[in-house]
């Protein structure tokens, strides 16, 4: 999956007019800023707009309230993506209301013989909709994060990524964690395949990287 632009509308400390992230421009970044600039918000908008998931409250089911931006009603998140060849669009939205508050979450795909992008989502289902979005980018949440992420670790706690520390094992989340794994060797099989096919590519960015 390679990332082409991100669009974010009253998430977090991002408000209305926050211009659009386009990963094109760039092929390596480092984002700086100070504490609540909205660096980590970024990601949190990846993981929101791709699995519903992003950073939460321990007492929340859900984290889309506590990503509305501070007296905002609603909030958006649009992120295009490549994958294998095609170009899709995922938008997720919240919107709050008086008693609670409602989502909706559509999945499009770039047609280029007609231009323009095309919905491949389930509109009357979140849930069916997310299904068909799983089973695209064939990783998950917890995996997304524990390859992309190093979490910093509360003061006097480990330091290790938490997917690194010693749990003990939930009989409720076995399953979960075969699937976990399962994507992490498919990634690592990718990466060494993709690295075979490429030596050169691989060599030239070491040399470069130790000049």
């Amino acid at each position: 999956m390679i990332p082409v632009s991100l669009t974010l509308k009253n998430f977090l400390s991002y408000g209305e007019e926050a211009p659009t992230l386009d990963f094109s421009k760039f092929q390596i970044a480092c984002v700086t800023g100070r504490n609540g600039h909205g660096k980590s918000a970024l990601f949190d908008a990846i993981t929101w707009a791709l699995w519903g998931e992003a950073r939460k409250a321990s007492s929340d089911r859900k984290p889309d309230e506590g990503l509305l931006r501070i007296g905002a009603t609603d909030l958006r998140v649009e992120f295009v993506f490549d994958l294998e060849g095609q170009r899709f669009r995922v938008s997720r939205s919240y919107r709050k209301t008086a008693r609670s508050g409602s989502s909706s979450l559509e999945l499009q795909v770039f047609d280029a013989s007609v231009d323009r992008y095309r919905a491949i989502s389930e509109s009357s289902s979140i849930r069916k909709t997310q299904a068909a979005l799983d089973r695209l980018v064939r990783i998950s949440y917890d995996t997304f994060v524990n390859s992309a992420f190093i979490i910093e670790a509360p003061i006097g706690a480990s330091s290790m990524p938490h997917f690194t520390r010693p749990q003990m094992p939930q009989p409720s989340r076995l399953s979960h964690s075969r699937h976990h794994r399962d994507d992490l060797m498919r990634m690592h099989d990718i990466s060494c395949e993709t690295r075979r096919r490429r030596p050169q590519g691989v060599k030239g960015v070491r040399d470069a990287t130790h000049s």
